[in-house]
């Protein structure tokens, strides 16, 4: 049986299930809804996820729109007996120890895109990002930089989908303009290894250079919208 992946690769959502399915060589279908066209709004795709949003799955008779609820099935329903299948943890203490870090992770990509403030900009009611928040993300690397001291990955010291979402969340403030990492170099040593996964260039290193490109017309736009009377 095939899974049917539907996605958008500049989606940091998607790119973690993306990722997963690379992972775990999980024969799927991958269909592109392209968002940049408004086709997630579109009446077939709503018959997948009625809320609009990317990614989903749909596998037989399961369809799930979640991106971390469907790394969570996909990483124990194909990882059994792979090589890899610890990709998400199968005791039950360690899956609720991973389930909070994924949990406070959701938290802190947040942060990352109050600090990027792309609504707010794409409607001309501010010039650019959030600067007074930049500390809250500074923060967010701090955590990470001492997780990756003492251990290898995010989890431990072997690869797990948390791997995956914190490569996105971390990677939003570069859409920011930030690129000191000069205080975070367990984080660089982290990152240096993921570059070297199979699907790195595929599934992070394209679609992030895609929307730093587009992220910083984004800056400009919105500074073309802006005025002085705008509220942020």
């Amino acid at each position: 049986m095939v899974v049917e992946f539907y996605y958008h690769p500049q989606s940091p959502p998607c790119c973690l299930v993306w990722m997963v399915i690379k992972e775990l060589d999980i024969p799927h279908k991958a269909i592109l809804v392209d968002m940049m066209k408004m086709e997630h709004r579109e009446d077939a795709y709503k018959k997948i996820n009625p809320k609009m949003q990317l990614p989903a799955v749909r596998d037989g008779d399961l369809t799930l729109t979640e991106s971390r609820a469907i790394a969570v099935y996909l990483s124990a329903k194909y990882g059994k007996g792979k090589k890899n299948e610890n990709l998400y943890p199968k005791d039950l203490t360690e899956q609720a120890r991973f389930n909070e870090l994924m949990m406070a992770d959701v938290d802190n990509y947040h942060k990352m895109l109050n600090y990027l403030n792309p609504e707010a900009i794409f409607d001309g009611r501010a010039k650019g990002v959030v600067t007074e928040l930049l500390p809250k993300c500074e923060a967010v690397l701090a955590e990470y930089e001492a997780v990756v001291k003492s251990q290898d990955y995010m989890f431990g010291n072997h690869l797990t989908f948390l791997d995956f979402a914190c490569v996105h969340t971390l990677g939003c403030i570069e859409m920011g303009g930030f690129d000191d990492w000069t205080k975070y170099p367990n984080l660089k040593r982290w990152s240096a290894k993921l570059r070297k996964l199979p699907y790195y260039e595929e599934c992070v290193k394209k679609p992030t250079e895609s929307n730093n490109r587009d992220f910083q017309q984004f800056l400009k736009e919105g500074s073309a919208m802006y005025t002085k009377d705008a509220k942020p």
